[in-house]
């Protein structure tokens, strides 16, 4: 599949993977609130076997704005 995604698009990647989130109308919590709150909402023992006890582990958030949120893992 063709990725047509400018920050997808801008470089190389492993592995990249986008989500979309419609609501009915404005929230008040950024992309990058969401992402941290879909993680801490993730049971213990799934981040364990995932590797990353702490939720976001390695992953760093390389930008985030009021559209956007883009995480990087280097390892």
């Amino acid at each position: 599949m063709e990725v047509t995604d400018p920050i997808a698009a801008a470089r190389r990647y492993d592995y990249a993977d986008a989500f979309e989130l419609r609501l009915e109308g404005p929230d008040r919590c950024s992309p990058e609130e969401w992402v941290r709150a879909g993680v801490d909402a993730t049971p213990t023992w799934i981040k364990r076997i995932a590797g990353n006890a702490d939720g976001l582990g390695s992953v760093r958030i390389v930008e985030s704005d009021a559209a956007v949120v883009v995480l990087e893992d280097g390892t």
